[in-house]
């Protein structure tokens, strides 16, 4: 853990950074490297990760059609007033 916190605060690119961490501790624990591109796929391909891509999506269609800036002003409308709001 503390050689991908080590590069990503040197600003290497997070794919990058756990891939070498995840093999760096695969060599320093000596276990079978084979097993970390399936696991990794599995891993990654989960029903529950589906919904970060579309929650992107949702949000750029919703920005680039201005439902956001309307939404914004209806929430406003209601509790703009109101401390802390």
């Amino acid at each position: 853990m503390l050689a991908i916190v080590g590069m990503l605060l040197s600003e290497i690119p997070v794919a990058f950074a756990f891939g070498l961490g995840a093999l760096l501790f695969a060599v320093l624990t000596e276990s079978n490297i084979s097993f970390l591109m399936p696991h990794g796929f599995q891993t990654s391909s989960g029903f529950a990760l589906l919904a970060l891509p579309l929650f992107i999506m949702a949000g750029t269609l919703m920005g680039k059609g201005g439902i956001t800036e309307r939404l914004l002003n209806f929430i406003n409308a209601f509790v703009g007033r109101t401390k802390g709001a």
